[in-house]
């Protein structure tokens, strides 16, 4: 297998803790979490770990598979304990991330209750990826006074909370030496830039996934070639990102296969049928999952590619 190093050094302006990462291909990514984990009330397509194995492929990485173990209101304990006894140390995982914390506060436990339950969480992502630190990474907790939502439940209060628990897991990542990704100043732009806001005005949109996304990029990207690489399966849609025009190359023929390109919130914007040039004028900036298809609709290709 081929490892890309990832050496994360001088990089806490990123809000990275100085760590190394390391990506083994085919990488095999699993995503630990709640609500922020799964994506409430965003397209399976927007949640931040889709978009990061999207954005890995685009920038050449070979992702194998990836798994979300997250559920909507889970705390530390309902993770760790959901996790329990499904053999994840063999099932091959060689990234792995953990987002875990803010029903702990929502819910009035104590934050030495979260920091103990955090260190058997970050034990359990560890023996998933044999015991290797630089294949373990953690995510800071978003702040939700920063929504519609948080607004009308004491924001200071919240943010006040939630800084109590984002030091926890600052502290116990940095004493396990893995890689900590601080999304939560993106977060609190909730209120000025409201398309980072979900539909139900409480969880992040997946613009504001992308953004999450786009931060640990600056550290995977580091080390990626930038030039086009060809998918195993022999597909390719480049530039990415690109401007008004893509190109694709294929290793076989497809007739009747089509390009569909949907916006964050899962809703198609843009559909054509498969040709070496396609001009796509009419999208405005962002980022967009590209699905192509065959003649028989069946899916065969999916990436993440963002419009300049």
């Amino acid at each position: 297998m081929k490892s890309v190093y990832l050496v994360l050094l001088g990089l806490l302006s990123s809000g990275l803790w100085a760590q190394s990462l390391t990506l083994t291909q085919p990488v095999r990514l699993l995503a630990l979490g709640d609500s922020y984990t799964i994506g409430e009330s965003v397209a399976e397509e927007a949640r931040w770990p889709h978009q990061l194995a999207d954005s890995l492929k685009a920038a050449g990485v070979t992702v194998e598979y990836r798994r979300i173990i997250a559920k909507t209101g889970w705390r530390t304990d309902q993770l760790r304990d959901a996790v329990a006894g499904q053999g994840l140390d063999e099932a091959g995982y060689n990234l792995v991330g953990l987002l875990i914390g803010v029903n702990n506060q929502y819910q009035g436990r104590s934050v030495d209750t979260y920091a103990q339950e955090f260190r058997q969480l970050l034990d359990s992502a560890l023996a998933y990826v044999g015991g290797r630190k630089e294949r373990v990474f953690v995510v800071s907790i978003p702040d939700y006074a920063y929504t519609p939502f948080g607004q009308t439940r004491n924001p200071s209060k919240i943010s006040a909370e939630l800084d109590g628990f984002n030091a926890v897991n600052r502290q116990i990542a940095a004493e396990y030496g893995v890689t900590r990704f601080d999304i939560t100043p993106l977060s609190r732009e909730g209120l000025q830039r409201p398309e980072l806001v979900a539909a139900d005005g409480l969880h992040p949109s997946g613009v504001q996934y992308q953004e999450w996304v786009h931060l640990m990029m600056e550290t995977f990207r580091s080390v990626i070639s930038s030039s086009p690489v060809r998918e195993p399966r022999g597909f390719l849609l480049y530039p990415n990102p690109f401007h008004k025009t893509l190109y694709w190359q294929s290793d076989r023929v497809l007739p009747g296969g089509t390009l569909s390109l949907y916006a964050a919130d899962g809703q198609p914007v843009w559909q054509h049928p498969l040709q070496p040039v396609l001009s796509v004028q009419s999208l405005p900036a962002g980022v967009y999952a590209g699905l192509v298809r065959n003649h028989r609709q069946e899916l065969i290709y999916r990436t993440t590619l963002v419009v300049r």
